[in-house]
């Protein structure tokens, strides 16, 4: 490999690293690997990356930037609540529509509600109820459901009667809503509740399978957080999609895993801290609360400070935008 090759793939790597941080009520980015500021303090809040742009606020409304903190779009949205694979949800004025890394309009500001869009799908509320549309054709298809979930491994969920089934990117019910809960299909499987019991349910062919657990959490990366009943106590940790135990069930409650990490409470009294896929603690246990997951990173809460949280363990704060 040439200097040059090997140049630009350092490059490339290092733009990658950039992540919000806040102080003093300004936000701007940070170089995760070198710890300098990148991008300049100058935005009322920072989200992180999506492909090659970040949601910033700047005077009570949105914009996009680039890498190097360039305006791709100047502030004008109300909202921008989904960024995923470079599309974000964006609301102007009463309305909702999406838009590109680029800037590129992708749709009308007219849904009354947009979720993340995913695979070139996604889920939007339209006066006369919940569709999705192709984000490339512009076709949409109204479906009669209770809500649309984002698109997952070519499948999303739905809701209808207060039970959960899934629909493929025509709109078609390939399982029918049945399930008291259920969630995406992630690495070939999903997780559901049928009459009661929890179990696994198979991309390839659809069919449940029953799993002797109290709960059984989002199957993810490979493992799916699950309680179980040990010496009258109820307890979590995570198994396979087989139903095998992976990390021990030592943890009073525990996320699924995103972004190679998973959040757990220790005792029910305790602190939130993070862990690896092999169990290993990557924090300490020191967190109030666990706000959510952003684009790679997830927000947690400490003595009343906000902070993303890398996969690394290393902490970022951050301002709540309510």
């Amino acid at each position: 490999m040439s200097k040059i090759a090997i140049v630009f793939i350092f490059l490339n790597y290092a733009q990658a690293a950039l992540i919000p941080s806040c102080e003093k009520g300004k936000c701007g980015y940070i170089d995760d690997i070198s710890g300098k500021k990148e991008i300049a303090f100058s935005y009322d809040a920072a989200r992180p990356f999506s492909k090659d742009s970040a949601a910033v606020l700047k005077k009570g409304l949105w914009g996009l930037i680039d890498k190097k903190g360039k305006w791709i779009v100047k502030p004008k949205f109300l909202e921008i609540k989904e960024c995923f694979e470079g599309i974000c949800a964006a609301r102007e004025r009463k309305y909702w529509g999406y838009v590109d890394s680029k800037g590129k309009k992708l749709t009308d500001f007219e849904f009354e509600n947009a979720l993340a869009a995913r695979e070139g799908y996604a889920p939007v509320k339209t006066k006369k109820g919940w569709a999705i549309i192709n984000l490339i054709t512009k076709d949409t298809i109204n479906l009669a459901y209770e809500e649309i979930f984002p698109f997952s491994q070519g499948l999303a969920r739905i809701k209808r009667n207060g039970k959960y089934g899934y629909i493929n990117i025509k709109g078609e019910e390939v399982l029918p809503p049945v399930y008291e809960k259920a969630f995406d299909f992630n690495s070939g499987y999903a997780t559901a509740m049928f009459d009661s019991d929890w179990g696994f349910i198979s991309a390839e062919n659809l069919a449940f399978k029953k799993k002797e657990f109290e709960s059984i959490g989002p199957y993810s990366q490979g493992l799916a957080p699950a309680h179980y009943q040990i010496d009258g106590k109820l307890l979590c940790g995570y198994v396979d999609k087989d139903g095998m135990e992976k990390i021990s069930f030592r943890y009073s409650m525990c996320s699924h895993f995103r972004g190679n990490m998973a959040a757990v409470l220790k005792d029910i009294k305790g602190k939130w801290g993070f862990i690896d896929q092999n169990g290993n603690q990557i924090t300490p246990f020191k967190y109030d609360s666990i706000y959510g997951f952003y684009d790679g990173f997830y927000m947690a809460i400490e003595n009343g400070k906000s902070f993303y949280i890398t996969s690394s363990g290393k902490e970022y704060p951050y301002l709540e935008i309510k």
